[in-house]
């Protein structure tokens, strides 16, 4: 089964982008759920998500617990730490220098890569040197979280517009808790929507470069909790067969939904991902675009293309695009 595609039609009119359609097609995922046991779901799910496949289970085992009043499973796997940094690095090294035109380093990012399974101590070393002499995000001796002058953190942040030091914080609001989702989900109607918009809202950065920054601090973040062996974000809500489970990806938040019928099986099951809301209208990706000018059609294509990337989408696009 396919993730899904992302449908953009765009038009260069005048020297501005007009977004015509934003169209997130997505195979029912969820509903093949219905009518199964919960143990059949947790053997089910690593199947269907090969993206992000540790934070789905996470958030299933977070739902699915809560929804039979039981605490869900603790422990210090490091897999979703690992799967996270591997998605951050995957766009900071290979995704964004591609699109904003600059050298894209494939072999450091290939050779990590091929290293996941080194010792640990080893894997952490190598990590380590990536952020330093790859990214430009490590000072050279102290290690001390830096954005170095020329470095490739610093030249993608230069194509973007942006020069905001690193130690200036771009915080985002922070998202509701389980239980506050748990509640507008019951309550359906406007108070659901309502949350929907709010983690619209949150997810949204308010310009590519912003997203790009945004991101090198969550790599860091990633980074750190790793090195420390730190728990994995998760919460969970619920009882008497109904329950929420939220984790992090390297894309968002991520929510899981589940209703327990009579006897047991899974009478409904949802997973709200950040893809999901960020294309789910073209306000989010027109949001990236807005009071820009373009002096040509290059220029106009490669910032639709920054903007896209800029919202992260975890499945495949396509640009359907004219010249008026």
């Amino acid at each position: 089964m396919t993730t899904g595609q992302l449908f953009v039609r765009a038009a260069w009119r005048q020297g501005r982008i007009a977004l015509e359609q934003v169209r997130l097609e997505r195979p029912p995922v969820a509903r093949l759920f219905t009518g199964m046991t919960p143990d059949k779901v947790h053997t089910t799910l690593p199947l269907l998500y090969t993206l992000c496949n540790q934070a789905q289970g996470r958030a299933a085992s977070a739902a699915l617990a809560a929804a039979q009043d039981q605490k869900p499973p603790t422990g210090k796997d490091q897999g979703p730490w690992l799967e996270a940094l591997h998605e951050h690095l995957w766009r900071l090294l290979l995704d964004w220098p591609q699109a904003l035109g600059l050298e894209v380093p494939r072999e450091a990012f290939a050779v990590w890569r091929k290293c996941r399974h080194a010792p640990e101590a080893q894997f952490r070393a190598l990590t380590q040197q990536l952020l330093i002499h790859t990214l430009g995000l490590l000072d050279l001796k102290t290690h001390i979280p830096t954005i170095r002058p020329s470095s490739l953190a610093a030249r993608c942040l230069e194509k973007l517009g942006e020069t905001l030091p690193l130690a200036e914080q771009v915080e985002a609001p922070a998202s509701p808790s389980a239980e506050t989702w748990l509640t507008a989900w019951r309550a359906g109607g406007p108070d659901f929507e309502k949350i929907q918009a709010t983690m619209t809202a949150i997810a949204t950065p308010s310009r590519p470069g912003i997203a790009f920054y945004q991101r090198l601090q969550q790599i860091l973040v990633t980074w750190q909790a790793w090195c420390q062996n730190q728990p994995f974000p998760l919460q969970e809500a619920g009882a008497s067969g109904v329950g929420v489970g939220i984790t992090s990806t390297a894309r968002g938040v991520l929510v899981h939904g589940v209703h327990l019928g009579p006897q047991g099986l899974i009478q409904q099951y949802e997973v709200w991902a950040p893809t999901d809301r960020l294309f789910a209208t073209p306000e989010p990706l027109a949001r990236q675009l807005e009071d820009c000018a373009y002096k040509d059609v290059r220029q106009a294509l490669q910032a639709l293309e920054v903007a896209i990337l800029a919202l992260d989408p975890c499945v495949p696009y396509q640009i359907d695009w004219t010249e008026d």
